[in-house]
């Protein structure tokens, strides 16, 4: 841990920490300790998990793997049909789950059996993330951002739902969110690249962040860049050999992602896509489309209709990666209802203005080129990352970064101290 966290600024850091704690026993009680059940991919991690693992699994992890088929059948029955694989094959080839994942940090369900435990990991990453979080923003040494307006900022963050629900759930962006927290604060090398490493085994998408951070330190070039730039080449190269031999095996392309809306609560844009797709392509499944690079662009950049689509896809999942619900408004995997108007709330009050004050950080006066650099680096993660994906929790984490950026601009344009009168 960074030696920018000390015993004075343990108090700065009681608020966030408070807030997350309560909020998460609020979770706890409302899912009757079944938090696993919030977490919108748990059960394809947790079937591979609970094969993988073989007679070591717990009681209660039979029990959810039970539940798991029993629903499969239910669905066959309903749809008349034999596709409902919890294992997800695609196209007659397995879909291999992120493996450390789903050994490790699922283990308390499925080798300890036990949902309080589960439910203290989730904890723990939360606490963790935020503490992390508070030291990373200290090091700066940010003009008008001392350690109470950190606080400040942190218990800003921490009541954006997404960020509590994915870390208390111990899902794979909460994860990965936790283990990158913990590579950024680390004043020793070694662990930040050790931890780095661990993070791009979490999320595929992991590699967006790095895309997204080289060139914006490339491109402002702050002190130390090529320093960092090293240190963080690692985890690129660890996730290379990782992609080949798991992400790989992910469905279609990659590039089909480019015009995938389905799952991502966007069904008014997703039906329309798949149809015209279907009838002018022949392609019954983008979700699973194995186009090149050429003919992906082909489709789009040929066809007035589609790039029509792929433009307006682009833009709504870059909404819905600002936090957006749309669809998702209706629904709800925790149960708990009364986050649904904060998380729009969240959205058009802090989180847009956030996202556009970051493009203003750049023409202004008073900001650093470090800190100009990370908040170049979010907002370019925010525009590649919904290129392929939209939805608030892939954008935990990340939203640090804009709420910080919101009050370090405000503060800064009004010149307001971080003294007490």
């Amino acid at each position: 841990m960074s030696k920018n966290l000390n015993l004075d600024n343990v108090k700065f850091i009681f608020l966030p920490v408070l807030i997350f704690i309560l909020i998460s026993i609020f979770y706890y009680v409302i899912k009757n300790g079944n938090l696993y059940e919030a977490n919108s991919d748990f059960s394809f991690y947790h079937t591979f998990a609970h094969n993988f693992l073989g007679d070591k699994t717990s009681t209660l992890s039979n029990e959810i793997y039970s539940e798991s088929l029993a629903k499969c059948e239910v669905i066959k029955n309903i749809n008349k049909t034999d596709n409902c694989d919890i294992s997800r094959i695609v196209n007659g080839e397995i879909w291999i789950p992120n493996i450390l994942y789903s050994v490790i940090f699922l283990s308390p369900i499925t080798i300890f059996g036990s949902k309080f435990v589960f439910f203290l990991l989730g904890l723990f990453m939360g606490i963790t993330t935020i503490i992390c979080s508070f030291s990373a923003i200290n090091k700066l040494q940010l003009r008008y951002i001392g350690p109470r307006t950190i606080g400040i900022i942190l218990s800003i963050a921490t009541l954006y739902p997404p960020f509590i629900n994915d870390t208390i759930t111990v899902s794979t962006m909460g994860t990965c969110i936790f283990l990158t927290s913990l590579g950024i604060s680390s004043d020793k090398k070694y662990l930040r690249v050790l931890f780095l490493i661990f993070a791009s085994f979490i999320r595929p998408t992991y590699i967006i962040g790095l895309i997204a951070f080289y060139i914006s330190i490339f491109l402002i070039k702050p002190k130390g860049y090529k320093d960092l730039a090293v240190q963080i080449l690692p985890s690129l190269i660890f996730y290379l050999i990782y992609y080949q031999f798991i992400y790989s095996r992910y469905p279609g392309s990659k590039l089909n992602y480019l015009l995938l809306a389905k799952d991502q609560h966007i069904s008014f844009i997703a039906a329309a896509i798949d149809n015209y797709l279907l009838s002018n392509y022949g392609i019954d499944e983008i979700y699973s489309y194995k186009g090149n690079i050429f003919k992906m662009f082909k489709i789009i950049f040929t066809d007035f209709e589609i790039f029509s689509y792929f433009i307006n896809l682009w833009i709504t999942k870059i909404n819905l990666n600002l936090g957006a619900l749309y669809e998702a408004s209706v629904l709800s995997y925790s149960g708990a209802w009364v986050t649904k108007p904060i998380w729009y709330m969240y959205h058009f009050f802090i989180y847009l203005p956030a996202f556009f004050t970051s493009f203003f950080v750049h023409i202004f006066k008073g900001f650093s080129r470090i800190e100009r650099t990370l908040y170049l680096s979010g907002t370019f993660y925010i525009i590649f990352h919904s290129l392929l994906l939209g939805g608030p929790r892939y954008s935990i984490g990340i939203h640090i970064i804009f709420v910080l950026c919101l009050i370090r601009f405000l503060k800064v344009n009004l010149k307001v101290s971080d003294k007490i009168p």
